[in-house]
């Protein structure tokens, strides 16, 4: 499930933005989301438990195959060089849609 980043309530992912809020925080906002963007860390960890790295990249193992996935933040992608998906954060909760999780 996921829930708007300023009051909690229960949303779906705004594309245009690269954020979760919902549409009464846009509206109060003057549908306006700025600072509101969650980073790539942020949307994977909600789904996978990501460790960070000396080099300031993380990895977590990859809902998709069980392989190591890489998050790059400085990027905003991600990749697993064993099942070879990666994007950015659309790209990952489509994915995650696809493979039938909510």
């Amino acid at each position: 499930m996921i829930t708007c980043s300023k009051c909690a309530r229960f949303i779906s992912y705004d594309w245009s933005n690269l954020s979760y809020i919902c549409s009464d925080c846009y509206n109060k906002n003057g549908g306006k989301v700025k600072d509101e963007r969650m980073s790539i860390i942020d949307t994977i960890s909600e789904h996978i438990e990501l460790t960070e790295l000396p080099n300031g990249k993380y990895n977590g193992v990859c809902l998709f195959c069980g392989g190591v996935l890489f998050v790059y933040p400085e990027q905003r992608s991600w990749h697993c060089f064993n099942c070879n998906n990666g994007g950015d954060e659309i790209s990952f909760i489509t994915l995650h849609k696809e493979e039938g999780n909510e």
